[in-house]
């Protein structure tokens, strides 16, 4: 189902794949992690490796903790987004992953209610591609939003 499930309420949560890890979800997300703590926040990140779910690639929900993807080879969505990223209030920051694929919506969506949203370094490899919806979707309710002003992003394509 899912290849891998996180859930916390208070602390916070780190997910670190090896250099040759591949994580999948062969009938839904390939990660999803979610937390209810305002503190709780959540990163996933490798020194490099894959990641592949049947819906979302990566899932991330938090109820205003800070999210935080990085250093990834490559992140597939097959039947959604490549990443889909939704905070309550916290900040979402995305950098070094190499190639973005979101087969059934966007590349990357990222969604925060009240922080910043910063996406860097990223599609330098394989882009950053929506194959069903856009490239990017980013939106702040009462932060700033960041794509590629700190280190230049990849080619960016939406359906």
């Amino acid at each position: 189902m899912i290849g891998i499930r996180t859930i916390a309420t208070d602390g916070a949560t780190v997910v670190t794949l090896g250099s040759d890890a591949i994580v999948t979800g062969a009938a839904a997300q390939g990660i999803f992690a979610s937390s209810t703590g305002a503190d709780a926040n959540i990163t996933v990140q490798g020194m490099s490796g894959d990641i592949v779910g049947g819906t979302d690639g990566l899932d991330i929900d938090t109820m205003g903790a800070d999210i935080l993807v990085q250093n990834l080879d490559s992140v597939t969505g097959n039947a959604g987004d490549g990443i889909d990223a939704v905070s309550n209030g916290g900040d979402i920051t995305i950098t070094g992953v190499d190639t973005v694929l979101g087969t059934g919506g966007n590349g990357i969506l990222a969604n925060s209610d009240g922080g910043d949203i910063s996406i860097q370094g990223s599609g330098l490899v394989g882009g950053i591609t929506g194959t069903n919806g856009n490239g990017i979707t980013a939106t702040s309710v009462a932060g700033n939003i960041n794509l590629g002003g700190t280190a230049a992003l990849g080619d960016i394509n939406g359906s």
